[in-house]
């Protein structure tokens, strides 16, 4: 249920254990949208159900309990969970309807369908090409029900592309081909987007494509930025990030090349835009014109790889190091060099392994516990096709990193390792590709325990 609440857009954080006296099994409290919602798990659909029925249809009562809410009450069952909602946030109520369906007792509410962008946000910056808009609704239920009789709080979405979101009461809200378009999901990419400022716009219509009887629209504005073209060979360490602490033992080096085609041609002739990559390990790379850029043995290793493992890399600070060479192994004019400076540690704490999964543009946690000082490995299951990524940092402002994951492609899936901070407190991860919504808190405790959120257990 918690992946299927953040794939709706909420923010969902699992906290504490409730009771309430008229239900007959323990309960667990989830934050969405910091608002508090109780959720009641039981052995079998039939026991819920049993529950269930004993809710009078307004919530004033269970059973033979009299109950007086502080607000107003929402029940929801879906299988073999009850939940219940007690507050007035029509964010809350929409997007547990979104999910549970209609609630079953307590007091109706209207909601309003809303519609907002997530992405791009109103202001960016992004690359010329593709521009993929995703957003948030609730109140409303999305089908693919195009062009069929109209039903009351469904239908679907238009997007659009620089064009104003037609709103005539009856008319279809359709502009110039290749303006919109007309979908049931709640992404869609703009291909090839030119250079320029750019308005995109997303509307909630009805099955037959007319505006609702209140127009539903969002719309942001973003600068489209084109790229400028790059001859000359790059290269990037991308991880392990400066300032990482990582445990004793094989140290992974994972680079990003640009314009530079790496070859298993080494010491045959040279050829423009091809080569190889030497690795370095605490040895300055040499960059003498014509001379060979290696260092003494078991400091450097050649290679046409990506990667390159250094083993039984001891404890203290380390100086990691690429270059991008010929086929001969001499230095490009002019060099191309990366490097990183990390420290390796002895782990002091426990080891903790911790399964995260990105899927619906969203992280399956919000919220990982590890003890201070623990030698931490993120399983990391990318189960989109689009770039996600796992990324620490001290705050929320993501200017000083902790550990910077490698970037994938999914479905895939990566191990990363470091060692939590030493210091207790909450930290904020995210990925770095959608770095305004995947977010969490990585909680860091003195007392040796973690309490790593299990969405195995039926939320």
């Amino acid at each position: 249920m918690i992946s299927d609440l953040r794939a709706a857009g909420a923010t969902v954080v699992p906290d504490e254990e409730i009771s309430q006296p008229f239900f007959s099994v323990e309960g667990k409290i989830i934050k969405i949208n910091n608002e508090n919602v109780q959720v009641f798990e039981y052995a079998s659909i039939e026991a819920a159900g049993a529950d269930a029925a004993e809710v009078s249809p307004d919530g004033s009562s269970v059973g033979t309990t009299m109950v007086s809410w502080m607000s107003a009450p929402h029940f929801y069952k879906s299988g073999r969970l009850i939940v219940l909602y007690v507050g007035t946030d029509e964010t809350v109520t929409g997007v547990l309807g979104e999910v549970l369906g209609k609630q079953f007792a307590g007091r109706m509410v209207i909601v309003s369908p809303l519609v907002s962008i997530l992405e791009p946000a109103d202001g960016a910056t992004v690359p010329a090409g593709n521009v993929r808009v995703s957003i948030q609704v609730s109140g409303f239920e999305l089908v693919s029900k195009l062009g069929q009789p109209n039903t009351v709080g469904e239908g679907h979405v238009h997007y659009y592309l620089d064009a104003k979101p037609p709103v005539t009461p009856g008319q279809p809200a359709v502009t110039a081909a290749g303006t919109y378009a007309a979908s049931a999901e709640r992404s869609h990419t703009w291909q090839n987007v030119a250079p320029g400022s750019h308005t995109l716009a997303a509307q909630l219509v009805n099955n037959d494509h007319t505006p609702l009887a209140t127009p539903v629209v969002a719309q942001v504005t973003i600068n489209v930025e084109a790229l400028a073209p790059v001859t000359s060979p790059t290269l990037r360490i991308l991880t392990p990030a400066g300032g990482t602490t990582l445990p004793a033992g094989p140290v992974a080096v994972t680079i990003v090349v640009g314009n530079f085609s790496p070859v298993s041609k080494l010491g045959q002739p040279n050829a423009a835009g091809e080569g190889h990559v030497h690795y370095y390990l605490d040895a300055e790379p040499p960059v003498t014109p014509g001379q060979p850029a290696v260092t003494a043995p078991g400091t450097y290793a050649a290679s046409a790889e990506r990667s390159h493992t250094w083993q039984n890399v001891t404890p203290g600070s380390h100086t990691l190091a690429a270059q991008l060479v010929n086929n001969d192994h001499t230095p490009l004019e002019p060099p191309v060099v990366a490097e990183v400076t990390i420290n390796v540690a002895i782990p002091t704490g426990q080891s903790i392994t911790i399964n995260l999964n990105a899927q619906y543009t969203a992280f399956d946690k919000g919220t990982i516990s590890v003890p201070a000082g623990a030698n931490v490995t993120i399983v990391f299951n990318n189960q989109e096709i689009i770039p996600h990524s796992f990324s620490l940092y001290q705050d929320s402002t993501a200017t000083s990193p902790i550990f910077v994951g490698e970037t994938i492609v999914g479905p895939r899936t990566v191990s990363y390792q470091f060692i939590a901070p030493s210091t207790p407190g909450t930290y904020f991860f995210r990925c770095d590709v959608h770095p305004t919504f995947m977010t969490g808190s990585l909680i860091v405790t003195a007392d040796g325990d973690s309490d790593v959120p299990d969405d195995g257990d039926g939320y």
